[in-house]
């Protein structure tokens, strides 16, 4: 299932429509009353087996177009997805919105990594900015790096999940939590924690687990940890 701040985000991150995903993905779906759909969903390793948006979807993580998160660090070990986008799934549990279409849930996630995702002042990973509003503008906030670490699980985005955590790991502070303003420059502007940018953080962890197993999650924790 979804973190509940995850469908009630605010216009500067324009995430809004993203909530298609809520029952699309396999949170709203169970082993015993979930099927996937008669397409068989896509192709292995996450990427949409049309091709996507316009912009030509993404392949093991990061954009086609290239864009701001093409510098993200080093890249880690390759997993199979084992949810990928979109599996398409349908429960009891779930209504699914009127008109959807994969395509066009594909392309607003291209738009917003081209528009908020950056590895500029980022000591080498990726992080989300703020590109409107914040202390300062183009700050990173934890509330926003959990929203992307969260969509990045979605998509089976691989290495811009791992970029994103590795940058998260940089800024935690003494009792594991993220400080919750860091400015462009990657100095820290909010010291402390946001429960809810730490909440979706631990969730995104938790469905990174279920997406790429435990040892890609181990993997993931542990480059963090010696970075």
């Amino acid at each position: 299932m979804l973190s509940p701040s995850f469908c009630s985000l605010w216009t500067g991150y324009a995430l809004a429509p993203l909530c298609l995903l809520a029952p699309l993905w396999f949170g709203c779906s169970s082993s015993s009353d979930a099927a996937p759909a008669a397409t068989g969903g896509t192709a292995t390793g996450g990427a949409i087996g049309t091709g996507g948006a316009g912009t030509g979807g993404i392949a093991t993580g990061g954009a086609a177009t290239g864009g701001t998160v093409a510098q993200g660090g080093a890249g880690g070990v390759s997993h199979t997805a084992l949810h990928p986008f979109p599996l398409d799934q349908v429960s009891v549990h779930c209504a699914r919105p009127a008109g959807f279409d994969h395509a066009l849930v594909r392309r607003a996630y291209e738009d917003w990594k081209l528009a908020t995702v950056t590895s500029a002042g980022a000591s080498g990973f990726l992080r989300v900015k703020k590109p409107d509003s914040g202390t300062v503008i183009g700050s990173t906030v934890s509330e926003g790096m959990g929203y992307g670490m969260l969509l990045a699980v979605y998509f089976a985005d691989q290495e811009v999940f791992d970029q994103l955590w590795r940058y998260v790991a940089k800024y935690l502070n003494g009792n594991g939590l993220m400080d919750w303003e860091i400015d462009p420059s990657g100095n820290v502007i909010g010291t402390g924690a946001a429960s809810d940018g730490d909440e979706d953080i631990a969730w995104a962890l938790l469905m990174a687990d279920r997406q790429w197993g435990a040892a890609r999650s181990a993997s993931a924790i542990s480059r963090s940890a010696s970075a």
